[in-house]
């Protein structure tokens, strides 16, 4: 008879396996609403969704060379500031709208603040101009650029970064509402999911990108830095909407840094 106090390791290991999976699969869901959500075990769902977000710049990597690629196959196609507007709008059809939702509702909530109802009505306005003029500047900054290489490396390094800055966004601030991203947001980011996501940002950052990606990390952890500091004093923490617009936030200091770097 098998002695009981012996686990089977090979138990252990496929089961951690699985595990991974399925958090890379949140993570997925996290940033495209068109992924549906994959549910375990209830009880771990809570932790589960806080790793998820270590393979968000995973994600972000795989999301960006798939627009470059579109980018690319659109190059003897259309001029340059078309197929901008047209690999802008694919970016934020292939998210579902997430970032932008998040901008337009953020924005409102930090106008309003502590506001009177009818002053709180009146913020709800600038919300939808905010979330167009964020994507009218990508638009622009993309357009800047006009060579395939720099194109393909905005796309890839903006996707990455501001996957990526959800994670520094979030983590240590109080978590507000659960809605904003595609999977519920719970906090409870622990230094090991910041410290996992950041090595794997930047060091595909700078892997694939050298300098560049190196100019491009340091725009975003001031933009990361900058946006804790709002949005822990504005609304006490942060919540789906907020990360969502924080990453929305970084694609444009992405793509302008770079587009800014190029006319050097």
């Amino acid at each position: 008879m098998p002695d009981p106090s012996k686990a089977d390791p090979f138990a252990a290991v496929d089961e951690r396996r699985r595990s991974l999976v399925h958090e890379a699969w949140l993570a997925g869901a996290a940033c495209m609403r068109w992924i549906p959500e994959q549910h375990s075990d209830a009880a771990a769902l809570p932790g589960q969704y806080a790793r998820a977000l270590v393979f968000l710049p995973i994600v972000g990597l795989v999301s960006g060379v798939a627009i470059a690629l579109a980018d690319r196959a659109l190059g003897a196609l259309a001029p340059m500031f078309p197929r901008s507007a047209v690999i802008i709008a694919f970016a934020a059809a292939l998210s579902g709208g997430i970032f932008l939702i998040g901008v337009a509702r953020t924005v409102t909530a930090l106008v309003r603040g502590n506001r009177s109802d009818g002053d709180a009505r009146a913020a709800r306005w600038l919300g939808v101009p905010a979330a167009i003029l964020i994507l009218a500047a990508e638009i622009l900054a993309l357009g800047a650029l006009s060579s395939a290489p720099a194109r393909a490396r905005a796309l890839v390094l903006t996707m990455l970064l501001s996957r990526w800055a959800i994670v520094p966004i979030g983590y240590g601030l109080r978590p507000l509402e659960e809605s904003g991203l595609g999977i519920p947001y719970c906090g409870g980011l622990s230094f090991s999911e910041f410290a996992i996501s950041s090595v794997i940002a930047l060091g595909a950052a700078m892997g694939l990108y050298d300098v560049v990606g190196l100019a491009a990390i340091v725009a975003v952890a001031l933009a990361i830095l900058g946006l804790r500091l709002l949005f822990s004093r504005r609304l006490g923490g942060v919540g789906g909407h907020a990360l969502a617009a924080g990453a929305a936030v970084c694609e444009l200091v992405t793509i302008a840094t770079l587009a800014a770097i190029t006319k050097l």
